[in-house]
């Protein structure tokens, strides 16, 4: 969890004002082109004599404006976050799980499970948007943490596609919400379907659109992602040669 710390006297201030906080200054700079580093959301710049303080590893640096307030830069490096993504029935909860306990790491869930399983297998657009909302906020929330790794079961992308698949045209506050996994695990539909009171699309033709879908919106976005196939025990293997070729193993 993230906490504000409002600097309570001009001694405290006086301490970020050191010669060695402008080295601090240019690390922070720097980071920002480093891996698993987004300018946008990772470089948060705090009103006058604030630090902000989190969890995990962080650089703090002083920024001087025009009005010549003193603020505090802040520089996060965020777990690298693999999503493990796909059509439905294609392993995706059991391979995240099992990619998860590889690495002693955790992973978020599908809410949209838990959400439906709650509230019963009826839902509208409003529904499928909280849902989304609850999937983005876990996703946040442990991409906080200070693990140096994490996976998701399924991200907004998942969203985007139900929502256009459901109503016949995007959602224009779903696609607005951005893809932010660093690798998208994308499973092939060469799983069985497995029949499911939750699931809506046992047709493999249906499957096998949605799997094109995931494909053209990923790359529309530039994310980087692999298709992982396989079965039983394989479909793991082939997971973590995946992991192993991108590089970013912690």
């Amino acid at each position: 969890s993230k906490v504000i710390k409002r600097v309570a006297s001009e001694r405290e201030c006086r301490e970020f004002e050191e010669p060695l906080i402008w080295g601090a200054k240019e690390s922070v700079y720097k980071a920002a082109g480093q891996a698993g580093l987004d300018w946008r959301r990772e470089i948060e710049v705090q009103g006058p004599r604030q630090a902000f303080c989190t969890r995990g590893r962080k650089r703090y640096a002083l920024e001087s404006f025009k009005m010549d307030q003193d603020q505090v830069v802040l520089a996060l490096r965020k777990p690298l976050r693999i999503v493990v993504t796909g059509p439905e029935s294609s392993g995706k909860s059991l391979l995240a799980a099992r990619l998860a306990r590889h690495f002693s790491t955790l992973w978020t869930t599908e809410v949209a499970r838990e959400y439906l399983t709650e509230h019963g297998p009826d839902y509208g657009p409003k529904d499928l948007l909280l849902m989304a909302q609850l999937q983005a906020k876990q996703s946040q929330e442990l991409a906080e943490s200070s693990l140096d790794l994490v996976f998701d079961d399924t991200d907004l992308l998942t969203y985007r596609i139900w929502f256009l698949e459901k109503y016949g045209r995007p959602s224009p506050e779903i696609e607005a919400m951005p893809l932010e996994g660093d690798l998208y695990l994308l499973c092939t539909p060469d799983l069985a379907w497995a029949a499911d009171p939750l699931r809506e699309y046992p047709r493999e033709a249906d499957r096998q659109r949605h799997f094109e879908l995931h494909k053209e919106y990923l790359e529309k976005d530039a994310k980087p992602y692999a298709l992982v196939s396989g079965q039983g025990s394989a479909r793991k293997m082939n997971a973590l040669r995946i992991i192993e070729a991108f590089g970013i193993l912690p």
